[in-house]
């Protein structure tokens, strides 16, 4: 059956699976698959349909399937993207204020490997010279999933000629000299521990008492320069806060990647026993005097949230049942009654203190440690109330050699800076998910989701690595493989590990032939392996036929007519003359080197008769017999040629 006969035979069946739906009859899951090929992906259509009528075994597919080429999605992304830059830079032009409430939040799904990054760089590059021109807001913050990622932005703005930096934040690495870019890390952790001013009470400004180390800051240095940026290129948690520009210069937003994750902080504690005497403790102050009044009533809310805690079993989530006498303006208030008992840290801290008056001061401004996630609380429980958002407060008791102590889980979000959700945003992400980012930024609207043909590249995220909040910060990718930015060190890394990316692959492949999908960059890593063929997105689109014809043997029918006459069946498919001749041949290498997978041509030997033992044979020049004698004692030897480059 060719494509174009499968798809009619899709259709065919979705009727009648209507059919029998309409008619009330049950459907059979085991008779639906009978008549679909495994793992084809025209049968999106089938698999929608069953799970939308809750056939069992049936899973809605997230995404269709791609049916355009790669040149094909790469015009028609150039296009779209081309078009979202032409609507902000109108709207620059005629209006002003929020962004995303004149419609300028902007989704573009575009699959891995098609150069979503490098179209958007051309159109922030005519962005930023067209804004310019007319008088308008025209620098750009580019956005990406960690530093890592930065310098190769970096170097491709500047290659079009466009000013470029990258930010780093405090406790970033400083790619120069390995170290944070801030030397006294311990000091601003405690200062936004108590919610301090870090610029004063830290850093220190001239004329003042300054940090020992103002003087070769990196991050200080890079002040410098960002002013003179048209493009900012930071870490994509940066949408959470302010960086030190002017935001009535920036004129759009590019969020490059998945950001939704690290907007997403550990669950904080809140002790329950303490939750009303602590307001006594700390009272509610105004204009430096305690506020008696607001003092009694946080204290008086506080204690209902208690008796909420109290109904509720353990490792519940409180519902909005249980805040009885509490109401959505009271939760309001309470929220900012919290902030009201805040400490004021002027004069408490100041840049050069020794340890002691350090602690002191810490200690006296502790309670504004507990603010912030106590304001959340009442922020939660007004969301609650007002039927905005489901629970978010969970009773948890914990037990201890000296007894039992309840406490509440909060689980929040943070919220994305309010200056840069009123400018035009631009988020480009191969995984997008949509119903995530708009709990961030609710008028992100999808402009377009595109897929191209890469039958046999499945992408797997794995999560790996945390960030130093124990939080997913991505996996083992391209960062990983890839030499980006001059960072000696992670240079060094990426070597050792591809060289036992290298060594892995020798052992296994040995003197028999190998596989090895990868990114086009690192081609040069793996292809001079003797005996390996790099699997890249190109040649899977190029085998992408050859595969297809593969999979039709797995049908009875097909296998009977192929056998047949090989040469016209084979001239019923789309496949170049070599592909074709590389079955005829029962050439494996050559079918591998023409786009070829191992995994789809066993149809093609299974077809003949024969075992991957036959085939693995024959692709090393072995017999059956001599294959397996090898494999019996031990597997391929690891000596032997090695390299092609070296020749050796």
């Amino acid at each position: 059956m060719t494509p174009a006969q499968y798809e009619k035979h899709i259709a065919a069946v979705c009727d009648q699976i209507g059919a029998k739906s309409n008619a009330g009859e049950v459907i059979d899951p085991a008779a639906i698959n009978a008549r679909l090929e495994a793992g084809n992906p025209a049968n999106w259509p089938v698999n929608a349909l069953c799970a939308e009528l809750g056939v069992p075994g049936f899973y809605s597919p997230r995404y269709e399937p791609a049916l355009g080429t790669a040149k094909d999605v790469r015009a028609e992304m150039g296009r779209e993207i081309h078009g979202i830059i032409d609507k902000i830079l109108t709207w620059h032009r005629s209006e002003s204020g929020d962004a995303a409430a004149a419609g300028l939040h902007f989704a573009v799904q575009v699959d891995t490997g098609l150069g979503k990054s490098f179209a958007a760089r051309q159109e922030v590059a005519r962005f930023v010279r067209e804004a310019r021109a007319h008088g308008n807001p025209y620098r750009v913050l580019w956005l990406v999933p960690h530093h890592r990622l930065s310098d190769e932005t970096l170097d491709e703005f500047r290659r079009l000629g466009i000013t470029a930096i990258v930010w780093r934040g405090r406790e970033a690495t400083d790619p120069g000299t390995g170290e944070t870019m801030c030397r006294a890390p311990d000091e601003v952790k405690e200062a936004r521990h108590v919610h301090a001013d870090v610029e004063q009470t830290v850093c220190g400004t001239l004329g003042d008492p300054q940090c020992p180390f103002r003087s070769t800051c990196q991050y200080q240095h890079q002040k410098h320069a960002l002013g003179a940026a048209d493009v900012i290129i930071a870490a994509n948690n940066a949408l959470f806060a302010a960086i030190p520009i002017s935001m009535s210069d920036l004129g759009l937003v590019i969020v490059d990647e998945g950001f939704w994750q690290r907007g997403i902080p550990k669950p904080r504690d809140i002790a329950l026993s303490s939750l009303a005497s602590d307001v006594r403790s700390a009272p509610v102050r105004e204009n430096g005097a305690v506020d008696p009044n607001g003092t009694t009533k946080l204290y008086g809310w506080s204690t209902l949230v208690e008796h909420a805690a109290a109904a509720t079993a353990d490792n519940e989530f409180l519902p909005a049942a249980a805040f009885k006498g509490l109401t959505v303006a009271d939760a309001r208030a309470a929220a900012k009654l919290e902030w009201a008992r805040k400490v004021d840290t002027a004069g408490l801290f100041w840049p050069t203190m020794d340890a002691t008056a350090r602690e002191a001061a810490l200690d006296q401004a502790g309670v504004n440690a507990t603010l912030a996630r106590r304001a959340d609380m009442w922020r939660a429980i007004e969301a609650m109330l007002s039927c905005e958002e489901d629970s978010r407060l969970q009773k948890v008791t914990e037990k201890s050699s000296s007894g039992s102590q309840s406490k509440l889980v909060l689980y929040g979000r943070h919220k994305v800076h309010e200056d840069i959700a009123m400018l035009p945003i631009l988020h480009l992400d191969a995984t997008l998910a949509l119903d995530q980012v708009r709990v961030f930024l609710p008028h992100m609207r999808l402009v377009t989701s595109l897929r191209a043909v890469t039958p046999h590249q499945h992408i797997t995220q794995v999560l790996s690595t945390v960030d130093k909040e124990s939080l997913p910060t991505g996996g083992f990718g391209k960062t990983s493989i890839l030499s980006f930015g001059t960072n000696a060190a992670e240079h060094r890394r990426r070597i050792r590990r591809n060289r036992n990316i290298r060594d892995f692959i020798k052992l296994q492949v040995g003197s028999g032939t190998g596989l090895v999908i990868t990114y086009q960059g690192a081609e040069s890593e793996f292809d001079d392996i003797p005996g390996t063929t790099v699997f890249t997105a190109q040649r899977s689109r190029k085998g992408y036929w050859l595969n297809q014809f593969c999979m039709s043997l797995m049908k009875a029918e097909n296998r009977e007519r192929f056998h047949a006459d090989e040469r016209a069946y084979l001239d019923e498919w789309p496949l170049s003359e070599a592909q074709k001749q590389a079955v005829l041949d029962r050439d494996y290498n050559a079918a591998i080197a023409e786009g070829g997978n191992i995994y789809f041509l066993a149809k093609l030997f299974a077809s003949d008769g024969k075992s991957f033992q036959d085939a693995a044979g024959s692709m090393t020049g072995m017999t059956p017999q001599e294959y397996a004698e090898m494999m019996l004692k031990g597997g391929r030897s690891i000596e032997g040629w090695r390299s092609k480059k070296e020749g050796r």
